[in-house]
């Protein structure tokens, strides 16, 4: 996450988000209520964990906030002076407004989740528990984000780790991969247009279609 930089998060079982100190832009996610951690300026990074307001009092993602900002950020933070968590989006239960202190902000319901991760420096998916499909990392991905992500948060996303994202399971780990990027803006920016690369190749609503029309032809085939 970056330094001195807010995360705005969103209760999703998704990812979480930092954000990077250059803007990007958004081609294809569409505008909706999230929340998102990032990590934000060079001079100041953020760093975001998203989650959907719908999911507030879901346990993978309760678990993943907490364990993120009481086991990763005192080390990401500790390293960088300026750096600043933001948690954006929903309505943080009393477990995640208990978190909040001068350098970790909630920000509550936010109507657009995209200027948060535009200013994010990073975006992490510390999920440890659950399933789901990881909407949020290709969001994340579409905004050319840099993103640490825990196996499990990555799961089901063919991304690779060290060229669309880096992937960490252990706090230590985590918190270093973080720093990684916050000290370095050209590999957050390399990282980042490679996972966008990868939502365009593999994640538009484009590809997902041709990616269905072929399942039911094949169906079709079979069938006849």
């Amino acid at each position: 996450m970056p330094m001195e930089s807010t995360c705005p998060a969103r209760w999703t079982s998704d990812v979480f988000s930092v954000k990077t100190p250059q803007s990007a832009r958004l081609s294809f996610p569409t505008r909706r209520t999230s929340t998102t951690t990032s990590l934000v300026p060079r001079t100041r990074p953020w760093t975001a964990v998203p989650w959907s307001s719908s999911g507030s009092s879901y346990i993978p993602n309760l678990d993943g906030v907490s364990h993120f900002v009481k086991d990763i950020w005192p080390r990401i933070a500790a390293a960088h002076p300026h750096a600043r968590l933001k948690i954006v989006g929903g309505a943080p239960p009393p477990l995640l407004l208990a978190l909040a202190g001068p350098r970790v902000e909630l920000t509550g319901f936010v109507p657009d989740l995209r200027p948060h991760l535009a200013a994010a420096a990073a975006v992490v998916v510390p999920l440890r528990i659950g399933g789901g499909t990881r909407l949020k990392i290709i969001e994340a991905m579409a905004m050319s984000k840099a993103i640490v992500s825990t196996t499990l948060g990555a799961e089901g996303i063919e991304a690779v780790s060290g060229r669309d994202l880096l992937v960490e399971d252990e706090p230590t780990a985590f918190a270093d991969a973080v720093s990684r990027l916050l000290a370095n803006p050209d590999l957050a920016a390399h990282i980042g247009m490679s996972g966008r690369r990868l939502a365009e190749q593999r994640y538009t609503w484009k590809r997902a279609a041709q990616a269905l029309e072929a399942f039911y032809r094949r169906i079709l085939d079979v069938g006849l």
